[in-house]
């Protein structure tokens, strides 16, 4: 249907007055003399009212329509306090898009344009805002606050300790209007206010002032300057050190404070107090204390200009190990690296006798101990430095070979060109990173032996023939470079890798024999087993590996009194496995007991029981992706998140004399070592007159708490 003229000049006249209206919304409008909205009362277009504190003109007639904004027939002028306006006031435009030509507008939607706001009134797209378009209402001129910008001067610029100073910030400014506040921040830990303050200063030092300025807007500013007052001496810094780290009782320590400093002048003088009533003068001193115990030594540096520096360090006097029982621990090349972060300066020096580096490998073709990687080389450079420091007093050694890199000892062994050959390479390097000797870790003579499943029965006998090449090497060595290499072994301690062994004629050679007197459990066999248990023979533990079941695993007593320092069957501790010609045992001592400092796990929950798996064990993650769990756990690891821990229970199997610790719910029981198993096997070896003790390995002991039993036993 058409609609009539009077229709379309009537909708013409609504839509103008809704434009006018609109135009209002959000200004300031006079209220004065203007009725509150009555619901009751019918208002014609142009009837103005108020209602809830706003200024409304109806746009027709109308009768009981709320004015709430939502109604097209009431326009709202604005806010009752003021005396109202238009498309020139002053509005907030923040949030608010600026028009753009592309973009489809909706009325009620809002544009920045020109620095101004507007509204639209209808649909509309790509007209451009103006007063002239009537689908455009301006609503006012957008209003910004600009910051103000803080200054300020200081007088004297150089003010003497006590002085007044003046702080003037007149030079602040508001570019649109005033600033209401001055903030001060002296520098000293005290404050001020107000456009000019005062301020004195007790001492003489660098400060930075800070000045805040608040504009009427609310907008800050902040500036700072460096005040210095009258001549200030930076403080030296005191810093030492001692070598020995921890002296014996009798022992001359030297203290070197060389490391101290003084930025801005010179150290006048060096006083240290010992901690024993004692004390000394001078940027070197050396001091002997009587008796063992923890001393807090203090150092006080005094500069040219009177200021001091002071620091104090606890040093440790102790009756470290000595030859009389050894203290040998392993050192793994490649825990020098992340995840495991455990570097050659880490290794408590003081608290062995030995450290043998782990692993050289091993060049069959070349007849060669070989540096396998840069790492290598970097940490036993490393070592190299340390021995003119702290491992001054610790024997430093090479270990060849290890699970991973003993192929190729069967070749070298059995040819006396590369016999000589690979001793004196060894010479060469132990020559080139000053250290003090070779440890060979053959895993192991014998056929089908190691990871490799290589050699074969001559290895009995050339194995001996190996360490005399090396020993008349280093001896020979030794002879011109004025000093004695050592040479050792580490051998399993079990039948299988040890039987065929000639233990006596080995030590006859060497300086000493480590037994690995562990990982005598593992996945190989079919129950849950103890890693090292002390005694047996109670251990009921089964194994079809070889095609017979057995029922007692190896033990530690078993590898020491009879497998090393007995006389034992050609058959061994398991009847009918293996045969091997009869040898002279070892002497007691030339043997040295290994000590695990880590753990296995199985996924069970019963000692002797089944099992299902192995779990991840501590250092899981830093395996290649896919890589099978191994069950192994650093004892620190167990020390610090299974023992006492909710869901873990720890017992004592006797006669093993060793822990193990089981969590039902993760279904994991580990065989290990503590403080108490380690300390009784230290005494196992010390009535029996052995060497002393060998561990793998350092970085396990996290809290040095198993490595701290050894020397307690000791």
């Amino acid at each position: 249907m058409n609609e009539s003229r009077r229709s379309i000049l009537r909708k013409a006249s609504a839509l103008s007055a809704l434009a006018v209206g609109a135009s209002a919304t959000a200004s300031a409008a006079d209220c004065s003399g203007v009725s509150e909205w009555d619901s009751t009362t019918a208002y014609n277009g142009g009837d103005q009212v108020t209602h809830d504190g706003d200024l409304f003109t109806a746009e027709w007639w109308t009768k009981g329509e709320e004015p709430d904004g939502s109604k097209s027939v009431w326009t709202n002028e604005g806010a009752c306090d003021g005396s109202g306006g238009g498309g020139g006031s002053e509005t907030d435009c923040s949030g608010v898009s600026a028009w753009d030509s592309s973009t489809a507008y909706n009325g009620g939607d809002q544009v920045t344009h020109d620095g101004q706001l507007w509204t639209a009134e209808w649909w509309t797209q790509g007209t451009e805002p103006a007063e002239s378009e009537a689908v455009w209402t301006l609503e006012g001129a957008c209003t910004t606050n600009e910051a103000p910008t803080a200054s300020f001067t200081v007088s004297p610029s150089n003010p003497a300790p006590g002085e007044s100073v003046t702080f003037d910030a007149s030079g602040s400014s508001d570019p649109d209007g005033t600033i209401s506040s001055y903030s001060w921040e002296f520098g000293d830990g005290t404050s001020g206010s107000g456009e000019s303050t005062t301020h004195t200063y007790d001492a003489a030092q660098v400060v930075t002032v800070t000045l805040t300025v608040t504009d009427d807007g609310g907008e800050t500013a902040s500036t700072t300057q460096d005040v210095t007052i009258g001549d200030p001496n930076a403080a030296p810094t005191a810093s030492f050190t001692n070598d020995p780290a921890s002296p014996e009782p009798g022992q001359t320590a030297t203290f070197d404070a060389s490391g101290s400093g003084d930025s801005d002048g010179s150290i006048a003088s060096y006083e240290w107090e010992f901690g024993d009533g004692t004390t000394a003068t001078g940027q070197t001193v050396d001091h002997t204390f009587a008796s063992e115990g923890t001393y807090s030594v203090t150092l006080t540096v005094t500069d040219d200009d009177g200021a001091t520096g002071t620091t104090t360090t606890d040093v440790s006097v102790t009756t470290g190990p000595s030859d009389e029982f050894k203290v040998i621990g392993y050192y793994p090349g490649w825990k020098a690296s992340s995840p495991y972060d455990y570097y050659p300066e880490d290794i408590p020096w003081d608290k062995v006798t030995d450290v043998q580096y782990a692993f050289l490998g091993v060049d069959a073709s070349a007849g060669e101990p070989t540096i396998m990687s840069t790492r290598d080389e970097e940490n036993l450079q490393t070592f190299k430095e340390l021995k003119s420091g702290p491992a001054s007093d610790t024997r430093v050694t090479l270990s060849i070979g290890g699970w991973e890199d003993s192929e190729g000892f069967s070749q070298i062994a059995g040819s006396s060109s590369k016999r000589q050959s690979f001793a004196d390479r060894c010479v060469e390097i132990l020559r080139q990173y000053d250290l003090d000797g070779i440890d060979i870790d053959w895993e192991h003579p014998g056929s089908s032996q190691g990871k490799c499943q290589c050699g074969s029965n001559e290895d009995y006998e050339t194995h001996v023939d190996l360490l005399q090449a090396i020993r008349d090497a280093l001896d020979a060595a030794g002879q011109e470079d004025g000093k004695q290499y050592h040479l050792s072994v580490a051998n399993g301690g079990s039948d299988w890798n040890a039987g065929g062994l000639r233990h006596g004629e080995i030590g006859e050679v060497c300086d000493y024999t480590s037994i690995m007197a562990y990982d005598f459990t593992g996945s190989w066999m079919d129950q849950v087993g103890q890693n090292a248990p002390l005694y047996g023979t109670q251990h009921p533990l089964e194994t079809t590996e070889y095609g017979t079941q057995y029922q007692n695993q190896y033990y530690v007593e078993y590898a020491v009194d009879k497998l090393y320092g007995g006389e034992h069957d050609e058959t061994g501790y398991w009847p009918g496995q293996w045969e091997y010609p009869p040898a002279p045992p070892a002497e007691y001592n030339e043997l040295v007991l290994g000590l695990p400092f880590y753990g296995r796990g199985f996924n069970g929950t019963e000692m002797y029981g089944s099992y299902s798996g192995l779990p991840e064990g501590t250092w899981h993650s830093a395996l290649e992706d896919g890589a099978d769990p191994t069950g192994a756990f650093d004892y620190g690891d167990i020390e610090e998140n299974m023992e006492g821990a909710s869901g873990w229970n720890k017992s004592r199997h006797d006669p093993g004399a060793v822990p193990y610790i089981v969590n039902e719910s993760e279904e994991t029981i580990i065989s290990y070592d503590d403080a108490q198993s380690i300390a009784e096997k230290v005494s196992f070896a010390k009535e029996r007159g052995m060497q002393g003790v060998m561990f793998w390995e350092l970085s396990q002991d996290w809290n040095h708490t198993l490595l701290d039993a050894i020397l307690a036993e000791i």
